[in-house]
C-alpha cells in the first residue's frame, strides 16, 4: 500500500477552499456501505497546489484529509472461460463480459453471477437451473492476473483458479476510519502578525487536546508554515487573507 498527497484543481484564483469528498483526484466514486480491501491511502488536500485563494476571518485556508481506496468488487472487461474437474468430469464455465460482482452482496459463493454458464465436456448443452451449480467470483488486488471461479455443487465447493483473467477491479474512495480531517483556520491580524488556528477532527468531531494558536510575524517574511503546510502570504486582513499555496499539510 503506498502513501500520496494529492491536490484539488482549482478551477479559478482566489478560491475560498472547502474540502470535498466528491471526485477525488483519482476520479473514484464515493463508497457507500461497502467493504474491501485497501488498495491505497491518500491525503485529500485542498486548495490546490499553487493556487491563489482568499479566505475570510474563521474560514479554513488549507484542509487535509486522510482518504483510502478500496477494492469493492470486479468487472469483467471479457468473457472469461475457464476449465477445470469436477468428480472426474471435465467441464467448461463461461462468464460473460459486462459481468460485475460487489463485495457487499455477501461471501464467495453465495452469489450467482447472471449470466454464467456451466456444461460438462460430454454435455452439448450448458445446464440450468438446480442442475447448474451456483458460480461467483473473486480476486484480489488493484491489477489480478489471477482470479478464482466459485462453483457451489450442492452441499460440495471448489474453487477454480484462472489465470490471467479479463477483470478489472471496481474501486472507490473512503475515508479511513476513523476518518482524520486537519485544518488551518485564520484568526486576523494585528501590527503583521497573522494569527492561524489548527485543529483536527475525528469523524467530524473537534479533537480538543489536539488544537493550537499559531502567530506570525510578516516582518520576518511572508512564507509561513505549520505541520509541512508552506504558503505565501500575499495579503491579510481584519476581514481575509489572500495566500498562495506551496505545499500541504503533511503527516
Amino acid at each position: 500500500m503506498r502513501s500520496m498527497v494529492l491536490g484539488m484543481a482549482a478551477a479559478v484564483a482566489f478560491t475560498s477552499p472547502a474540502l470535498c469528498l466528491e471526485g477525488t483526484a483519482n476520479n473514484l466514486p464515493v463508497c457507500s456501505g461497502v467493504t474491501g480491501a485497501a488498495l491505497d491511502t491518500r491525503i485529500i488536500s485542498f486548495p490546490a497546489l499553487g493556487s491563489e485563494s482568499e479566505v475570510d476571518i474563521g474560514q479554513s485556508m488549507i484542509s487535509a484529509l486522510k482518504m483510502q481506496d478500496l477494492a469493492h468488487g470486479l468487472r469483467t472487461t471479457g468473457e472469461v472461460i475457464a476449465t477445470g474437474d469436477y468428480m472426474g468430469q471435465a467441464f467448461e464455465l463461461r462468464i460473460p463480459a459486462g459481468t460485475k460482482r460487489y463485495l457487499s452482496e455477501g461471501r464467495p459463493g453465495a452469489v450467482r453471477i447472471p449470466g454464467a454458464t456451466f456444461r460438462y465436456e460430454r454435455e452439448k448443452q450448458p445446464r440450468r437451473g438446480l442442475s447448474a451449480p451456483y458460480v461467483d467470483l473473486t480476486a484480489e488486488g488493484s491489477g489480478p492476473h489471477t482470479a478464482t471461479a466459485v462453483l457451489s455443487f450442492g452441499m460440495s465447493s471448489q474453487n477454480l483458479r484462472i489465470n490471467d483473467p479479463a477483470i478489472e477491479v471496481l474501486a472507490c474512495s473512503a475515508s479511513s476510519g476513523p476518518s482524520l480531517r486537519r485544518e488551518l483556520v485564520y484568526s486576523g491580524v494585528s501590527k503583521g502578525t497573522v494569527r492561524l488556528l489548527y485543529r483536527e477532527f475525528i469523524n467530524d468531531m473537534a479533537r480538543p487536546a489536539f488544537s493550537q494558536d499559531l502567530t506570525y510575524d510578516l516582518a520576518d517574511g511572508d512564507e509561513i508554515g505549520f505541520r509541512g503546510a508552506r504558503f505565501k502570504v500575499l495579503k491579510a486582513t481584519n476581514t481575509s487573507i489572500r495566500y498562495l499555496v506551496i505545499r500541504s499539510l503533511q503527516d
